[in-house]
């Protein structure tokens, strides 16, 4: 039960850690959320080669809600635990090639910094751009 608690506090650290030590750059907004991504976190992929692949790039992302776009989000996905979301900060990766966008984890946080979701998709399903 020790191990368990301290992987788990190790896991919030380092989520903490991605969403207070970043560079967060406006990426495009509207008036219920805005985007922002992390320019410190920019990696492009390899390919089979170990050739650089400027096509795929992965990198963290933060979406800011109003609440009642967090509400709205909430009743849609069926998941009340986020109706109080500020903010989501996740890791995505973007294929250019194939304008596929693909989003490993997610992190859903309370406007007093306290994680309300943590979602990391084991099947890493790429999305259309």
């Amino acid at each position: 039960m020790k191990k368990i608690c301290v992987l788990v506090s190790l896991l919030l650290l380092l989520l903490s850690s991605v969403a207070s030590a970043a560079t967060w750059v406006w990426l495009d907004s509207t008036d219920t959320f805005g985007l922002f991504y992390d320019q410190q976190t920019i990696k492009y992929l390899r390919d089979y080669n170990g050739k650089l692949d400027k096509n795929n790039v992965e990198f963290w992302v933060k979406t800011v809600y109003t609440p009642e776009e967090a509400a709205k989000d909430a009743e849609a996905l069926g998941i009340p635990a986020i109706c109080d979301t500020a903010y989501t900060v996740g890791k995505q990766r973007l294929n250019f090639r194939d304008r596929k966008a693909t989003f490993f984890e997610s992190t859903f946080y309370s406007d007093k910094g306290e994680i309300l979701l943590s979602v990391i998709d084991p099947n890493f399903r790429p999305h259309p751009m």
